[in-house]
């Protein structure tokens, strides 16, 4: 029996038609994803998680040694709603930081990306909080930026919002080149530089995909 081949799903988002409250000059066209993409997506659906494969934006693996980013080793960014997803992550109050840098459109999603492959841990965001999102620290085609990311224990990127660099190395003691690059990072060289901080960890977990940010 002959099947016909799977399409590729078309994904486009506007940030003008998605809230009132998010940025309004930003376009997203990610066009049709990738096979790498449609893969994980399936690999994701048979282990039974709870993934949308129409509202995914972005999707991708982290290597051995970083799960104590993701348990399930597979991140995914979904359009999502006001309290969790893409659009949380585009209200003006997030994405003016950002935007200031030129990070925007698909460089954010890029740098999410980044930061959970190369990031090294700096520390929680907030030391009262029951569930702080983690800071992450890296090189962004340059740049050293530093960015605090909700994941859900499903790979599910609930929030991000931008934190500055220039105040967390004075208050950890790092500087610059204790940062990883991205892109073009040896493999060898990203995993020595990030220590593993489980114990600092414990706890920073982000809420079910259906229930709202950490920060």
């Amino acid at each position: 029996m002959h099947t016909k081949a799977a399409q590729p799903i078309l994904i486009a988002l506007d940030a003008e038609a998605m809230a009132p409250h998010v940025m309004t000059k930003q376009k997203f066209d990610f066009g049709s994803r990738d096979t790498m993409s449609e893969e994980l997506i399936r690999e994701e659906l048979q282990q039974g998680i709870g993934i949308h494969p129409q509202e995914v934006v972005r999707i991708w693996k982290i290597g051995e040694g970083r799960d104590w980013v993701c348990k399930t080793f597979t991140i995914r960014i979904e359009k999502g709603g006001p309290r969790g997803g893409l659009e949380h992550m585009l209200r003006h109050d997030t994405q003016k930081p950002f935007a200031n840098r030129g990070i925007t459109g698909e460089a954010f999603l890029e740098l999410i990306e980044a930061a959970t492959k190369v990031g090294r841990f700096i520390q929680p965001q907030s030391k009262t909080h029951k569930r702080p999102r983690p800071i992450f620290a890296l090189k962004f085609h340059g740049q050293p930026v530093a960015v605090a990311i909700t994941i859900g224990p499903d790979g599910y990127v609930v929030g991000a919002n931008f934190r500055s660099w220039t105040k967390l190395k004075e208050e950890v003691g790092k500087t610059d080149e204790d940062l990883a690059a991205w892109p073009n990072v040896p493999t060898s060289s990203a995993r020595a530089e990030v220590a593993n901080p489980n114990q600092e960890l414990q706890g920073v977990v982000a809420s079910p995909t259906t229930g709202e940010s950490s920060r």
